[in-house]
């Protein structure tokens, strides 16, 4: 146990050392796999911790997506500010299908969680003149930090997005040890036994279904700031596929 730290801090390195040694393309390689690692750690929270196997995690990288792209084209550019609304938009999401999909239990949980995806797929598809529709949302700005400084280059894409995943780690890590972490946990290994000793089991699964909501909007948001780009057929039911077998 004592080596992990060891090793996790070797991987970081040698991930900060990547970019001297690789080619623009293999960075970009190493960007999307870095989000799309978000993206399957937000899924996990629900399918390894908590126990709820959803086949809709697509709609909150797509609604934190579309909300960053929207709020960078129509408000700011700041990416702080463009991430928190992705994010928001995701919780606010999670806690609609969340509130609707955790009165079900297995198999017809998987159903109305894919269900409520292809709703939100169809709402984007079909409202062209917000977001373009089946063509995509293009002309996204290059994401600004600081003053003048914009996340334009490659390179500090993947720094930036290097530097959250890291953080989101560590964080993670912490939370399943925490009191709340480990409530999933057990509804996991017996929920019914959380419910005799006292626990709202309902009320729990609502909260995991939101954090990791949430933080698929955040791996949305991030999609954007790489791509500058993001079309309906990025959060169609397949992507909630592939980031399940991601999870498995």
């Amino acid at each position: 146990m004592r080596n992990i730290p060891i090793k996790g801090m070797v991987l970081f390195i040698l991930m900060i050392l990547a970019p001297f040694s690789l080619t623009l393309y293999y960075v970009n390689i190493l960007t999307e796999i870095l989000i799309l690692g978000i993206f399957a750690l937000s899924l996990n929270l629900l399918v390894g911790q908590t126990g709820l196997v959803s086949l809709g995690h697509a709609a909150f990288f797509g609604a934190g997506a579309y909300a960053s792209g929207l709020a960078s084209i129509h408000w700011d550019s700041n990416v702080f500010f463009t991430i928190l609304v992705g994010m928001t938009i995701a919780c606010l999401l999670a806690g609609i299908i969340g509130f609707v999909s955790t009165k079900a239990h297995g198999f017809y949980f998987l159903m109305l969680t894919l269900a409520c995806s292809q709703m939100f797929y169809s709402f984007i598809y079909q409202w062209t003149d917000f977001t373009g529709g089946s063509n995509g949302l293009s002309g996204i700005p290059s994401p600004e930090v600081i003053g003048t400084f914009v996340l334009s280059e490659p390179v500090f894409i993947y720094y930036f997005i290097l530097v959250i995943f890291s953080l989101l780690m560590i964080v993670l890590g912490k939370f399943l040890t925490s009191p709340l972490g480990r409530t999933f946990i057990g509804i996991k290994e017996n929920e019914q036994r959380m419910k005799s000793i006292g626990y709202n089991t309902a009320l729990f699964k609502n909260i995991s279904f939101i954090i990791a909501g949430t933080l698929g909007g955040l791996s949305g948001s991030l999609y954007v700031i790489f791509n500058s780009f993001i079309s309906p057929s990025d959060i169609y039911w397949t992507m909630s596929g592939s980031v399940l077998i991601m999870v498995l």
